[in-house]
């Protein structure tokens, strides 16, 4: 779920209450508003769930167990991060607003609590253990408010450091108008240094000594009890994010399709489509195998900047010269995630890390820096309807078709010899299946087709459920760890993981070809007759 108000998605104009929440009345309507979704009361009632949350179940990047948020302003005239940003009302102390989210989650969402007592100012008690069998362990953790600092989480650090350095690496990183163009070596090594001294800094941590101890203890006894695998849950991606590098990769890896690529590329990155792209173009291919950070790489960049007539907002992201970068994720937490692997490569049989957050479809194997051998995999899910990196390569790519997707998605693995999927495009889940020798994920999307101006997701948002009728999905890739292997993640040909559904009906219909216009719900509800102004029939 998250807290804004109606409008900022697609298909949020019926959210209720109508503006962002604050109150606890506010967030227990909200999940309320979701418990109301038919589909959702199905899944609930067909299978067993573990809840976790992410930050909007709070607001958007909160930090300090209750100190503040990216989206919180206790006077409605911006905060520290948004400066100016608009609001209906004044939001109040942020630690009230916490605690009334977390209530309000505890609440309404499945889970079971322990084994440990309620930490902090905010309950972060989402400590989580389920045995399953002889087969795996499951423990799910908070990696949102307990420990994680304003660091990465927003971008911001403590007075003492260089913030305008840092601002300047980010905000070129980001792609949000820096213009990096009269870089020499020097600044881009000066940059990198000094972003890999924040990354690595000891201080900062997502889970916090008590965290990592409770899971060397859950996991160290699930390997000597024999489990076969450790899967832990972690709402934030924990190998990196090196997104697509230089899509003109593509011209080296399929040179028999150098003649289509080319061109499309060509036309592609001079386009407003393609400046995030441009960001994230390497110096050229004799620079990928320097360090990052090195001089060569740095000035190969610089000068390789310096020579376009091409403006670069988004420059350093992912050049040789500066690394990959989500802050809000374990990548910006390294001296504790190096901890974290440590974890899991000495108490752990095979590890496995479920993550979302970030929208899209990933699947990772996990090393430790510097080394080469994995150590686990990291299944990241997408969202079922957020938007991710598709919205805005369907919007900005359409001149040039649905190749666009292929392109980046397989531009990404290129770019990254550890990312074995990536799924940008489409909307869905993960399924997976373990047993004590497989552990296989399967990833079944819906196709959203942001290219269509009436895509099929939406059509199907308004079509009513029926008992037997599955609608119309695809498995997009199967990836199989084998237990032993520790780290293994190969993509098999064919999935294997089939859907059960009532009265032995399977995948039985397709999206109807007119959506079916529901009447949209009143504006009215009886919890906020005040708040509205409204007098609704609450008999």
């Amino acid at each position: 779920m998250n807290e804004y108000g109606g409008n900022r998605f697609r298909g949020e104009d019926q959210i209720q209450p109508p503006w962002e929440i604050v109150t606890l009345t506010d967030y227990r309507r909200r999940h309320a508003l979701y418990v109301e979704d038919a589909g959702l009361q199905k899944l609930r009632s067909t299978v067993s769930m573990i809840a976790q949350w992410d930050d909007h179940e709070f607001t958007n990047n909160p930090y300090g167990n209750g100190m503040g948020a990216d989206n919180h302003q206790p006077e409605c005239n911006g905060n520290r991060t948004n400066p100016g940003s608009k609001c209906s009302t004044d939001e109040g102390d942020f630690l009230e607003r916490a605690n009334h989210a977390a209530q309000a989650y505890f609440e309404w969402l499945p889970l079971r609590r322990g084994p440990r007592a309620t930490q902090g100012q905010v309950d972060t008690d989402l400590t989580i253990v389920v045995e399953w069998g002889d087969v795996a362990t499951f423990l799910l953790q908070d990696t949102r408010i307990e420990a994680r600092p304003a660091h990465g989480t927003i971008g911001l650090q403590e007075p003492e450091f260089n913030l305008d350095l840092f601002s300047i690496y980010l905000s070129a990183a980001a792609g949000l108008g820096a213009d990096v163009r009269t870089w020499q070596a020097e600044d881009f090594a000066l940059a990198h240094a000094y972003a890999e001294s924040l990354l690595n800094d000891p201080r900062y941590e997502l889970l916090g000594a008590a965290q990592r101890q409770i899971m060397t203890d859950i996991f160290s006894a699930s390997k000597a009890g024999g489990k076969v695998w450790q899967i832990y849950g972690s709402s934030v991606v924990v190998g990196d994010q090196l997104g697509s590098g230089s899509m003109y990769s593509l011209l080296e890896a399929y040179p028999d399709q150098a003649g289509v690529i080319g061109p499309y590329l060509d036309a592609l990155y001079p386009s407003s489509g393609g400046q995030t792209l441009r960001g994230r173009t390497h110096a050229s291919a004799a620079t990928r195998p320097l360090q990052a950070g090195s001089s060569a790489a740095c000035a190969a960049h610089s000068d390789f900047l310096r020579g376009s007539a091409v403006r670069w907002p988004a420059a350093p992201l992912l050049t040789p010269c500066l690394p990959g970068l989500n802050p809000d994720s374990w990548t910006g937490f390294k001296h504790e995630r190096a901890m974290l692997y440590d974890i899991l490569k000495q108490h752990t049989n095979n590890a496995v890390v479920l993550s979302g957050d970030v929208h899209d479809f990933w699947a990772l194997q996990l090393h430790k820096d510097g080394e080469t051998e994995p150590i686990g995999i990291n299944i990241v899910a997408g969202g079922v309807t957020a938007n991710g990196w598709g919205t805005s390569v369907g919007a900005a790519f359409g001149p040039f078709g649905q190749n666009a997707y292929n392109y980046f998605e397989e531009a990404t693995k290129l770019a990254d010899p550890y990312l074995k999927y990536a799924g940008i495009k489409d909307k869905g889940f993960w399924v997976i299946k373990a047993n004590a020798t497989h552990h296989v994920s399967e990833a079944i999307m819906i196709n959203t087709d942001e290219f269509n101006p009436n895509p099929t997701n939406d059509a199907l948002a308004l079509t009513p459920i029926v008992e037997g009728v599955l609608a119309p999905y695809y498995c997009d890739v199967s990836l199989v760890s084998t237990a032993g292997q520790k780290g293994s993640l190969v993509e098999q040909a064919a999935c294997e993981i089939e859907f059960m559904v009532p009265s032995s009906r399977r995948r039985a219909s397709s999206a109807p070809t007119q959506a079916q216009i529901h009447p949209r719900a009143s504006p009215c509800d009886c919890l906020f007759e005040d708040k509205l102004g409204m007098q609704c029939n609450c008999l």
